[in-house]
């Protein structure tokens, strides 16, 4: 009887292969974790700009157009207006109001690293604060006398609190209209610059995570455009 002899890999060549196999992991795995988070985070802002489109619709059914609210620009009785106005329309877990709670977020800074004193802390009384039941905290903040600016922690208190990495703004106007700061009625060219980290506060960042779905400004802001080169490979 003839016997076919089948030669086997070593264990010298079973070690490097998974060696090799680590290796590619290791470079490839940071990439694909960083996309996917970027696309979680995109999607959960697109929710809450749909979310709050809705409520602000329905609150302008029940009181008028928005821009016809009497806004004044960071008080606490706008805030406590606009808030009390629109929370009814939303799923929430928890309305803490103007005041102050401590399981809210609080001190925050800027993509670049600096604080503006007049907003630097969301316990302030110009905010009206809720909770979504996905946990993301949203602050609300009269932002002038025709519109109302919305930060959004999507992950609550947990750090960073940095705008652009955990915390975004969009704005809403009249007719239920809520969009990402800056970028006006054209996503693709204003605003760019507001979300490099180096020299940016990071207020254009939501309208780069929600339609690049990718948050590569942190990494290599300089080689961005909107129009152009959206990612750093």
């Amino acid at each position: 009887m003839k016997i076919t002899k089948h030669r086997a890999f070593t264990l010298a060549e079973v070690l490097i292969t998974l060696g090799i196999i680590g290796i590619v992991a290791a470079m490839t795995l940071p990439t694909l974790i960083s996309n996917y988070k970027a696309k979680v985070i995109a999607n959960k802002l697109k929710k809450v700009q749909s979310t709050f489109v809705q409520a602000l619709l329905n609150a302008e059914n029940e009181y008028g157009p928005l821009d016809s609210w009497g806004l004044v620009s960071d008080t606490k009785e706008s805030a406590e207006m606009l808030g009390k106005r629109i929370a009814p329309y939303l799923k929430l877990i928890d309305n803490c109001g103007t005041e102050v709670c401590e399981s809210y977020t609080g001190e925050w800074h800027f993509l670049n690293g600096t604080q503006d004193k007049n907003i630097a802390s969301f316990h302030k009384d110009i905010f009206y604060k809720l909770r979504l039941a996905d946990g993301s905290e949203l602050f609300i903040r009269p932002d002038g006398e025709l519109q109302v600016g919305l930060l959004i922690d999507i992950n609550g208190k947990m750090p960073p609190n940095i705008m652009g990495k955990d915390i975004f703004r969009l704005i809403g106007y009249s007719n239920g209209k809520v969009i990402p700061t800056e970028v006006g009625e054209d996503p693709k060219t204003q605003g760019w610059p507001y979300c490099n980290p180096k020299t940016g506060q990071g207020w254009a960042c939501a309208a780069w995570v929600m339609y690049k779905e990718n948050m590569d400004y942190l990494k290599c802001a300089d080689k961005l455009e909107l129009n152009g080169k959206t990612k750093c490979n």
